[in-house]
């Protein structure tokens, strides 16, 4: 999978306060697309979403887009991590990209609806070839890896142990993921994100 580079290139611009959906600051036709930067290797872009888009962070995660969320942080706290980590801002809030800091790293969302919502962002950044599902855990955006099964049949009900082979594992939280039942609907979700995605077989897909 090829990666994408990370920060938007800045320039001077102003918050654009009635106009949801576009990447800030203003830009222009020679600008870097967003998405790319002149600094460094490329790499995978990285999120940050405010307290009124955990769905939105949680779907992003599933299609393997590092995302932090915690309902916890305020403007200042979302800022700050955004510019310690190069993340991207994603928010619905006009105050919070009009900070200083925020101006060149922000994407209001326009829609309260999570599956346009997603697609916004896939489109902002240029995402859709990128779609690599189940790399983070859906509760706090650990890596998702294997776990041995010997391991993991200690750690789920043994009506779980017994129908399922393999399993995986949130190398933060320690949530235990196996191919469920509702494997085939976040297939679905996958393929609704937009062109072109592969279903998800082999990955976990459900948690316990």
């Amino acid at each position: 999978m090829t990666a994408k580079p990370t920060s938007p290139g800045a320039r001077p611009g102003e918050v654009a306060r009635s106009d949801p959906g576009r990447l800030l600051p203003a830009r222009s036709p020679t600008d870097d697309p967003p998405g790319r930067s002149r600094r460094g290797p490329a790499r995978r872009r990285t999120f940050i979403a405010d307290v009124h888009l955990g769905r939105l962070a949680r779907r992003l995660r599933l299609l393997g887009f590092d995302t932090v969320y915690r309902n916890d942080l305020d403007d200042p706290d979302i800022v700050a991590i955004a510019v310690a980590e190069d993340r991207a801002i994603l928010t619905r809030d006009h105050g919070l990209l009009a900070r200083r800091a925020a101006r060149d790293r922000g994407l209001l969302i326009a829609s309260g609806r999570v599956a346009e919502q997603v697609r916004q962002v896939l489109t902002a950044f240029d995402l859709f070839g990128e779609v690599d599902p189940f790399r983070f855990c859906l509760a706090c955006n650990g890596r998702i890896t294997t776990i041995e099964r010997a391991r993991a049949v200690r750690l789920v009900p043994a009506h779980i142990a017994d129908k399922y082979a393999e399993f995986f594992t949130c190398d933060r939280c320690g949530k235990i993921y196996w191919e469920g039942d509702h494997l085939a609907g976040l297939d679905r979700i996958v393929e609704e994100s937009g062109p072109p995605t592969a279903a998800g077989g082999g990955k976990p897909a459900k948690g316990g």
